[in-house]
This record gives C-alpha cells, sequence and structure tokens, in this order.
C-alpha cells in the first residue's frame, strides 16, 4: 500500500496533443530551435514533444502554456531578461 499523499494524475496530463505545441510555436512565429533557447532546452526536447514521440514533463508543458498564453512572459524569456528578475517580488509599500 502506498502512502502516497496526492492523487496519481491520469495521462495525459500535458498538452492534449503534439499540433497543439507545433501550432503554438508556429502561430509564435518561432523555429524549434528557438523555442528551445528561450526555453533554455534541447531543440530534441521541442521536437519530441511536437511528433508525438514523447510527452513533455508537468514543469515543462507549465512553462510552454505560460510561454504561449502569456505575452510579457514570452518576451522576458525571448530576450534573456529573465536572469534580472528577483526571485522574490518585494512587498508594496
Amino acid at each position: 500500500m502506498s502512502n502516497h499523499k496526492y492523487p496519481k494524475k491520469p495521462f495525459p496530463w500535458t498538452c492534449t496533443n503534439c499540433w497543439q505545441i507545433q501550432g503554438a510555436r508556429v502561430k509564435a512565429n518561432l523555429t524549434q530551435a528557438q523555442l528551445a533557447a528561450a526555453l533554455e532546452i534541447t531543440e530534441a526536447a521541442v521536437e519530441r514533444p511536437e511528433r508525438g514521440g514523447q510527452i513533455q514533463t508537468r514543469s515543462l508543458d507549465k512553462l510552454m502554456r505560460l510561454f504561449f498564453c502569456l505575452p510579457q512572459v514570452r518576451e522576458i524569456l525571448t530576450t534573456q531578461q529573465i536572469s534580472s528578475l528577483p526571485y522574490s517580488m518585494s512587498p508594496q509599500a
């Protein structure tokens, strides 16, 4: 008997299908290499899920959803501004 605290998620818990990833990338006018560079992952990590050869990890799925759904996130990541952001927000005065 497992003492697993969290309910197990059924597959697929990532993007519904490979066409969503490829479609979002093409709509954003990015090559696989450009997306890989922006997310700091390998081109293979972009290519495999696009062709249906692999289901990406939950963390990569969440990152891709943020990247494609929020233009501000896409701008920050594609222009390498991420390293200038703090790890936490300072409290508002």
